[in-house]
């Protein structure tokens, strides 16, 4: 009976110490890439763009390292680990391409291409079907609601200041910046609700919505603007249960438009 006993616990204590050493890993290198992204708000570039290529690398490794040992079966953290790599390399691609040297809306695509040809690749190595990256459409009546919460999320990143992350913009010719932000958006919802939300679901199930959240809000500490973190925040997950709750990230592509359109190009244009 003893025997039995021990044989029932080992496996609970197991599983417990995988959760607690996922969730410190996981936790270790958001708090890195938040702190990378204060260098970046501090006015560094180098040294941010410095920062966002090690934790690549480090990422990258370590996803490695974990995939070699699991030759004979699937590690849900190196799944995760290569999703989460998709983060420093957008900050790191954006960093590269901040100079003046291009127009506004010409980096913009630049660097959404890059995520794309990322993302894409990510999404072939963890082998994610279109409906795990919500590449479908849905009810229309379901997206069309989960779009129109871009509107509120908008009105309250205005209220507490998010127009001032996109400053640097002004200027920029509306037609190609609108053209660069919905490809923009179009490609962060594809890592965030798509590739991020499929790896971490698989980590932790519903609770990987509050990581994705996380991680999309952790994103933007480089604006140095904290109403702009809260609220991407909030939006993160919002749009995360939307995702979760339809399957589809159309509505919530939508959504970002909406409030990325409102902060770089209504708020100027007509609020001034």
């Amino acid at each position: 009976m003893e025997t039995a006993t021990i044989g029932r616990r080992a496996p609970s204590l197991r599983a417990g110490e995988i959760w607690a050493s996922r969730v410190l890993t996981l936790l270790g290198y958001l708090v890195a890439i938040v702190a990378v992204g204060a260098v970046a708000a501090a006015g560094a570039p180098t040294a941010a763009a410095l920062g966002h290529g090690i934790l690549l690398v480090a990422i990258l490794t370590h996803a490695g390292a974990r995939l070699e040992r699991a030759r004979q079966g699937s590690d849900a953290l190196a799944r995760g680990l290569c999703g989460l790599a998709l983060v420093p390399l957008l900050a790191l691609v954006g960093t590269a391409l901040s100079a003046d040297l291009l127009p506004a809306a010409v980096r913009i695509t630049l660097v959404a291409l890059s995520a794309l040809a990322g993302a894409l690749l990510v999404a072939r190595v963890l082998d994610l079907t279109r409906a795990e990256l919500g590449l479908r459409g849905g009810s229309a009546a379901a997206q069309l609601a989960v779009a129109l919460t871009g509107i509120p999320l908008g009105l309250l990143a205005l209220a507490l200041g998010g127009a001032r992350a996109f400053e640097p913009l002004a200027g920029a010719s509306p037609v190609p910046l609108a053209v660069a932000i919905v490809l923009a958006a179009a490609v962060q919802e594809l890592i965030f609700r798509g590739v991020l939300a499929a790896a971490f679901g698989q980590l932790f199930g519903r609770a990987g919505i509050a990581w994705t959240s996380a991680l999309f809000a952790a994103a933007a500490v480089a604006t140095g603007s904290v109403g702009l973190v809260a609220v991407l925040a909030l939006c993160g997950l919002v749009w995360g249960w939307a995702r979760e709750r339809t399957g589809s990230i159309a509505g919530t592509t939508a959504a970002h438009v909406l409030v990325a359109s409102g902060l770089a190009l209504v708020a100027p244009n007509v609020l001034g």
